[in-house]
């Protein structure tokens, strides 16, 4: 970035001058080819790819999942299709996108259980559960408590993750 903010500032000049800003262009490529893996093969180039979708998705949920949010929302935000998706996911986190998100859903209601009053109904809905007899369902499944229960028990720092280890 400094090579090219000093390439733009030699330009800038009243007189620039060729020779300094061939240099400076040198220099960048120089950069650029130390960094740059020109020997990655194929199949790395194409996971590389993957996992940069992937990290895009998993933002995507973390920044829209108390939202109304599918699959095709999920593949839009990388502009991949629903099954590249599905293949994305599965490829790097072994678990389907609408799984990743109730997961994440769950881990952000289990953080709110221990944190705040609010009822557990709120909750279901600030966490993008349309119906609270659904999230009750999915919590049990996961943490194998109610969430009333999730509460009570007050299990501080054993909450799960949302990818498994």
């Amino acid at each position: 970035l400094l090579l090219l903010s000093a390439i733009c500032e030699q330009q800038e000049q009243p007189e620039p001058s060729e020779l300094q800003t061939l240099q400076l262009l040198l220099q960048l490529w120089g950069v650029l080819i130390e960094n740059v893996n020109l020997h990655a093969s194929v199949s790395e180039q194409k996971r590389n790819v993957q996992q940069y979708k992937l990290r895009i998705m998993l933002q995507f949920i973390h920044d829209h999942f108390s939202k109304d949010i599918s699959l095709s929302g999920i593949a839009a935000s990388a502009s991949v299709s629903k099954s590249a998706a599905l293949q994305i996911f599965k490829n790097g986190i072994n678990i389907s996108p609408v799984e990743y998100l109730i997961r994440y859903r769950l881990s952000q209601a289990a953080l709110m259980l221990r944190t705040t009053e609010q009822p557990v109904s709120v909750i279901a809905q600030d966490t993008g559960f349309t119906a609270s007899s659904y999230f009750c369902r999915k919590f049990k499944e996961y943490y194998h408590l109610r969430p009333n229960e999730y509460r009570r028990n007050g299990l501080k720092g054993r909450e799960k993750q949302p990818i498994p280890s």
